[in-house]
């Protein structure tokens, strides 16, 4: 599940099943995020159903330059 925010604003919430593995033990998921703006987004990753594991978080550092 991935959760974006700008401002403590959701912008998408969004989960996905996870297919076979790579030989390697990964499955890599896209999601596109739309009308972004010039603020930073936050994101929040986890899979669900594995017990209380805290979330992956990153951010994307958008910002409009003149």
């Amino acid at each position: 599940e991935l959760t974006a925010t700008v401002d403590r604003r959701v912008m998408l919430r969004q989960s996905v099943e996870i297919g076979p593995l790579s030989q390697r033990g990964r499955f890599f998921v896209a999601f596109w995020l739309y009308d972004t703006g010039c603020r930073p987004v936050r994101l929040s990753a986890r899979l669900v159903g594995q017990g209380q594991s805290p979330p992956l978080r990153s951010e994307i550092p958008f910002s409009c330059g003149e």
